[in-house]
């Protein structure tokens, strides 16, 4: 495989309520905030990757006002089922890094904001390491030509004679 490199969210969607900014919770975290204020609302991202059962992701966030804000953290290989993650709880109104490790292959993550106090999301993080393929012997390689094709193909059948037809 190749080199690990740090990877983000690509896209979003929202639902259950107002999500405020969602799209400031894409990319590379930058201080610039996605706020959830309303329970029982969902911010769901979509990874640059599909990332295999046993990735740490980074989640980047903060609270606003009193309490703690609290999230469960769904999975989803397609953004049509998600399944139970992790869950999310801080009291800091500092972003505060809290990581959790993927149970299945994911390319989603979903925010489900619980409890009554605003959630702040500024990204997430995890890292990827491409599988580079590495060719080692280029006569395995179909060239448009048969290589087993040896021999004269006298009735011009794409075959060599030593073949029945």
């Amino acid at each position: 495989s190749g080199t690990a490199v740090s990877r983000y969210a690509q896209s979003q969607t929202t639902s259950g309520g107002t999500v405020t900014n969602p799209a400031n919770a894409l990319n590379t975290p930058d201080g610039i905030l996605c706020v959830m204020p309303n329970a029982s609302t969902f911010l769901n991202l979509k990874l640059q990757d599909t990332i295999p059962s046993g990735t740490l992701v980074t989640l980047r966030v903060s609270k606003t006002g009193s309490g703690t804000a609290t999230a469960n953290i769904n999975t989803s290989i397609n953004g049509l089922s998600y399944a139970a993650a992790s869950t999310l709880s801080t009291s800091s109104t500092s972003l505060t890094d809290i990581a959790f490790t993927t149970n299945a292959s994911t390319n989603y993550i979903q925010f489900q904001r619980t409890g009554s106090t605003t959630l702040n999301i500024d990204g997430i993080t995890y890292q990827f390491a491409p599988l580079i393929w590495t060719i080692k012997d280029s006569s395995v390689c179909y060239t448009g030509t048969p290589l087993f094709k040896t021999g004269s193909d006298a009735n011009n059948d794409g075959r060599p004679d030593a073949y029945p037809t």
